[in-house]
């Protein structure tokens, strides 16, 4: 035991009959009770030996050891393993059940940090494996949970609706050849739900199909907004480059809208050649323009010549 509380009221209540040097000793008494966690020995001469009541022989003075034997028998119970200070000892069993309650305490502590990162390490691996959802690294426990709350909740209700339209197709499958052969009408046929619309309908959006194509519509949208582009290489590139995203991010509610984004922002051949320094012949240009605003600014300026040649465009 590092420390203990020391009550100088009770302390000088408790020895006022004692000398100074019996006072002395009683308190090195408990500091070496306190210190080794034990009661003291039997022998008085290990007593004094332990307190340092001895001269410079090591010998024990006979003085001291009087007076040790004193504190004793006022201060002290003796029993089979030692003397014993009921309060010390009351002091002791409470810092030894403090003891456990902390370690118990630190246990529980740690296992219950164990169990919240396994939890939390099961919500990422379920999150990305079964809905392709790759939170932040610290997003907060509760938001985590609300993801997946939230990402099961549309999971079931897909479910509950792929299950709907099965039961329907299933009851029209069965009245289908009886209309058939009354009405001599064609049978209903029941279209499956394309896999992209039923997750654009959960509101998870889907990965581009690997059969994709602007079609007219999306080709007519670049010829219109974009004649400076070629719709089959903007088609391969956005194809390419969609295919190649990885995981959430290459998931897309609306893949048309995604195409018209796409072109609007997509580079002229001409930009792109600049961009790698491609020169090219500007001799057919019309500069005349520019050839007027140079020699307004010069005229601005007071420049009536150019001392490192003419420029001519």
């Amino acid at each position: 035991m590092h420390s203990y509380q020391y009550h100088i009221g009770d302390m000088r209540s408790g020895t006022i009959h004692f000398t100074r040097l019996m006072r002395w000793l009683y308190r090195d008494m408990m500091d070496a009770y306190y210190d080794s966690e034990l009661p003291l020995p039997l022998e008085v001469d290990e007593i004094c030996h332990m307190i340092g009541a001895i001269d410079q022989d090591g010998e024990v003075i006979d003085k001291d050891r009087q007076a040790v034997m004193r504190v004793l028998k006022a201060k002290f119970t003796q029993e089979v393993d030692g003397y014993h200070h009921h309060r010390i000892d009351a002091a002791l069993t409470a810092y030894r059940e403090a003891g456990r309650d902390q370690d118990e305490r630190r246990e529980n502590e740690r296992l219950r940090q164990q169990l919240y990162r396994q939890r939390r390490s099961a919500i990422f691996t379920q999150l990305r494996e079964e809905f392709d959802v790759i939170p932040k690294y610290d997003t907060p426990m509760s938001e985590l949970q609300n993801i997946l709350d939230e990402c099961v909740n549309i999971a079931q209700n897909k479910d509950k609706q792929d299950s709907h339209t099965s039961v329907t197709r299933d009851k029209q499958e069965r009245t289908e050849p009886e209309t058939a052969i009354t009405s001599n009408r064609k049978p209903v046929t029941v279209n499956q739900e394309p896999e992209e619309q039923s997750a654009n309908k959960a509101g998870r959006g889907c990965r581009l199909p690997e059969n994709w194509h602007p079609g007219e519509e999306g080709t007519a949208f670049c010829k219109a907004n974009r004649p400076d582009l070629r719709p089959s290489e903007v088609a391969r590139k956005f194809y390419d480059y969609w295919r190649a995203v990885p995981g959430a991010k290459g998931r897309k509610l609306d893949w048309m809208a995604t195409w018209r984004n796409f072109v609007m922002n997509e580079r002229t051949p001409v930009a792109a050649s600049l961009q790698n320094n491609t020169k090219f012949d500007l001799s057919g240009v019309d500069r005349s323009l520019d050839q007027r605003r140079m020699d307004e600014s010069m005229k601005k300026h007071g420049i009536t010549e150019i001392p490192d040649g003419e420029i001519n465009f």
